[in-house]
């Protein structure tokens, strides 16, 4: 109902909704090849990575996977633009000159308009900016240390233990959840370097903010991948490692839009409960406050970008390492149709109600020819 959705909650949320639903749709078509390729390249379970690719069907279903990825991308543009369209904003400008209220800077008049306005130095702006290199190197290097960390680790375990031992699955559990982690602390660091660069404009704000947001978080997730999957080559440990970044992040990511927003509820009404119930031995003819009021005291919805980055990132597991893991895709429909679920949730029971924002398309996240 995503006409439903824009009448309460505007068109940027609403296009959200738009893109997953798509998205997810989109995914049924990799998920049943995924499923066939899971069932014939099964008999490779175990061997080396060069002798699983040596099989043709390996390589047709990973260029399966690319040319998917293209074409839905460009499918999503048609469809977005018809949305854009039946919803009045096809040629709505796409950056508005709205200024970013966290902007600080020293008042000059304006040579071209002679009007007085805040305004900051070149060098002080590229000043800001280098900040920013060394701590991504930073996160390279710490992201980097937990993955050489997890392998030692196993080392110690295979050692001690047999080659099939459960207990070899433990050093992958600790690095999602390390990954996890420090995906919280590049968030956080992405929002302070951005605040920190002093941006005029708002949409500068957020295309340097998502610009951010990426890099971390390709850096933190794609890394310990690619490293098994280039230098260790190893297909069983990479299934394992896929499967256990995906199921964790699927699962913190329930937790955290689902589950904190229902218990914050469930605390909340009770202690509601509660005062009215001494509030009405004190004067037995008070009310309850109405929606307003009870919504008001709720957790702001701040912006759509976490939920892209995190559809960002599953997009990028199911086109990279689907020819590793080809149920990725399966994984992600099946997360999609929760995530969607959750999502509505957490705005409609766990927010406030946003304000309404128009945008003819999903911003910095659309990809351009």
């Amino acid at each position: 109902p995503l006409d439903l959705i824009q009448k309460y909650f505007g068109l940027k949320i609403t296009m959200y909704f738009a893109w997953l639903l798509f998205y997810t749709k989109c995914l049924v078509v990799p998920s049943i090849a995924g499923i066939i390729a899971y069932l014939v390249l099964l008999r490779y379970e175990g061997t080396p990575l060069e002798d699983y690719y040596n099989d043709q069907f390996a390589v047709l279903f990973s260029l399966f996977n690319v040319l998917w990825s293209s074409i839905f991308l460009e499918l999503w543009k048609r469809h977005c633009a018809t949305l854009a369209y039946n919803w009045g904003t096809l040629d709505m400008p796409g950056n508005p000159l709205e200024i970013n209220p966290e902007f600080k800077g020293v008042t000059r008049e304006n040579p071209a308009t002679g009007q007085k306005e805040l305004t900051t130095s070149l060098k002080d702006r590229v000043r800001r900016f280098c900040v920013t290199v060394p701590v991504f190197i930073a996160s390279i290097g710490l992201t980097f240390a937990a993955l050489l960390l997890t392998y030692f680790l196993k080392d110690q375990l295979k050692r001690r233990t047999s080659e099939d031992s459960f207990l070899l699955v433990i050093p992958q559990v600790f690095l999602s959840l390390v990954v996890v982690g420090l995906s919280m602390l590049y968030r956080t660091l992405s929002f302070k370097l951005t605040s920190y660069e002093n941006h005029c404009l708002q949409s500068s704000y957020e295309t340097f903010l998502i610009i951010k947001l990426v890099l971390f978080q390709m850096v933190n997730n794609f890394l310990p991948l690619f490293y098994t999957a280039f230098y260790r080559q190893d297909l069983g440990e990479l299934k394992v490692q896929l499967a256990a970044l995906m199921l964790t992040r699927q699962v913190t990511s329930f937790f955290t839009e689902s589950g904190m927003p229902l218990v914050k509820r469930i605390i909340f009404q009770y202690n509601v409960a509660d005062n009215m119930a001494k509030a009405k031995k004190e004067d037995p003819e008070v009310t309850l406050g109405g929606g307003a009021e009870l919504q008001s005291v709720m957790p702001e919805y701040t912006d759509t970008i976490d939920d892209y980055l995190e559809m960002m990132i599953q997009f990028g597991y199911v086109v990279l390492f689907s020819g590793a893991f080809p149920l990725a895709a399966c994984c992600a429909f099946v997360n999609n149709i929760m995530e969607g679920r959750g999502d509505a949730f957490k705005l409609c029971s766990g927010m406030q109600r946003p304000f309404s924002t128009r945008v003819k398309n999903i911003g910095v996240w659309q990809v351009r020819q």
